[in-house]
């Protein structure tokens, strides 16, 4: 590390504008003091072309073809300037990856994590939008390349100072990201009168909802990579926790600065249109719950009025989430009875949006019962009561009240079966002397 520290140091600076301006070249409103042709030329160096199985709606061979037909003309160029981009932006990247496997050299740094943050995300004066013009793809590789192996890499005696700094404005920038990608696809009725495009447009759209999903992954891996994630297997230890994801957990459960768009971030990740994506950071939430509630009013805030409200209007209630389904009614469950209990606006909430169910009856009930098989079947109940009166209700035989029942039956006819053929098994069946299963018979001929 001492070897490092003094070549390091200087040229990290560097390192951070080139990225910044690598970043730039991605938004066109840095291209308008730059002739017409030109900005077409720009424009056209920033398109992606690329092959993906199932996606494209030609052939690799066709694909390779047409790549091939533009060979020595203008596009040839463009695309050419822009893997040069691409590839500087990567290596870039894989440098930074490699500068944070050094010890402690790089999280030291005061102004790293300020620099790195303002390199990659650079936000319009008084607007919300991050560096325009970058493309899913590119944010998946940002993501993958450098910031995953940097939280990694951060040595734990350097993670409260850098961490402090670094988490807040990246679960931010995430964030919003996330939220402006996924707008489009949040609608409840997107797939009902679909408009017609044609191939290439669907191909497009397909591709980048495929990126877009990519992309999610990769924020939920880091997600987890901080605070892990509860594990759905009893037999496995997957679900226990390292020592850098306990450390990291304490850092950001005891900074309400880097804890609050942490669960703002994880949040609207439960709510995205993506079942895999939904179902896995339901998970990491449902870890997280026990340490962060009743110990500040606004956290226990966030809780009732966002993440119930979202648990509520979407997770729920929204057939898109089913997979979610079992998962989500658990997180719901632990907030319902642990802020009913001990802090009294989550009543007043649920009290408005329940439609007249009778909450307290529903607390009592739910406090009165020891497993949570029957916890679930009374909260089961509530929601159907919410989703019939908001219009969701399920009218088909695969609903999730009537899966509960047919999965209580099925339990019960279970424990009946056995219960029956324990009964079987203990009864007397004829004499017991000449029961051949005593002995070898040997009481059947004991007095001769």
């Amino acid at each position: 590390q001492d070897m490092w520290r003094p070549r390091i140091v200087p040229i990290l600076p560097y390192i951070m504008r080139l990225l910044y301006q690598l970043q730039a070249y991605h938004d066109p409103e840095n291209w308008k003091d730059l002739p017409i042709i030109v900005q077409t030329f720009v424009k056209y160096s920033n398109i992606e072309r690329f092959w993906e199985a199932g996606a494209s709606n030609k052939s690799k061979d066709e694909f390779i073809n047409e790549h091939m037909k533009a060979m020595q003309t203008l596009r040839d160029f463009a695309d050419s300037v822009g893997h040069i981009v691409r590839y500087t932006r990567e290596y870039t990247l894989l440098v930074i990856s490699a500068i944070s496997s050094l010890g402690d050299v790089f999280f030291e740094i005061d102004e790293a994590p300020q620099l790195l943050t303002d390199s990659i995300a650079i936000c319009k004066p008084g607007t919300d939008l991050i560096s325009p013009g970058v493309s899913t793809h590119g944010w998946k590789h940002i993501m993958n390349v450098a910031i995953r192996p940097l939280l990694k890499n951060c040595p734990e005696e350097s993670a409260p100072k850098f961490m402090s700094k670094f988490l807040p404005k990246l679960f931010t920038t995430l964030d919003i990201l996330l939220c402006q990608k996924w707008a489009p696809y949040m609608n409840e009725d997107i797939n009902v009168e679909p408009v017609v495009a044609d191939d290439e447009d669907m191909t497009e759209e397909i591709l980048e909802e495929n990126l877009l999903r990519q992309l999610t992954t990769v924020v939920v891996r880091i997600m987890i990579d901080c605070v892990g994630q509860h594990s759905t297997n009893t037999q496995s230890s997957k679900g226990k926790l390292t020592s850098r994801q306990l450390k990291i957990r304490a850092i950001i459960f005891n900074d309400i600065n880097i804890m609050a768009p942490f669960f703002k971030l994880l949040n609207h990740l439960m709510s995205f249109r993506d079942s895999k994506c939904s179902f896995n950071a339901i998970l990491v939430m449902r870890c997280c719950l026990n340490e962060v509630l009743i110990k500040e009013d606004s956290v226990d805030e966030f809780f009732t009025f966002e993440v119930m409200k979202n648990l509520l209007s979407n997770v729920l209630c929204q057939s898109s989430f089913k997979d979610s389904f079992y998962e989500a009614l658990n997180v719901f469950t632990v907030l319902f009875l642990t802020l009913c209990k001990e802090y009294p606006p989550a009543r007043a909430f649920l009290y408005e949006c329940s439609h007249g169910y009778d909450i307290d009856s529903l607390y009592e009930n739910l406090k009165s019962v020891d497993h949570y098989r029957n916890q679930r079947a009374l909260m089961i109940e509530f929601i159907d009561w919410i989703k019939a009166a908001n219009g969701k209700n399920d009218d088909d035989e695969n609903g999730h009240s009537a899966a509960e029942n047919r999965r209580q039956e099925k339990r019960a006819a279970t424990l009946k079966k056995a219960s029956e053929r324990l009964v079987k098994k203990h009864k007397e069946d004829g004499d017991i002397l000449d029961d051949p299963n005593t002995e070898d018979a040997a009481f059947g001929s004991l007095f001769g």
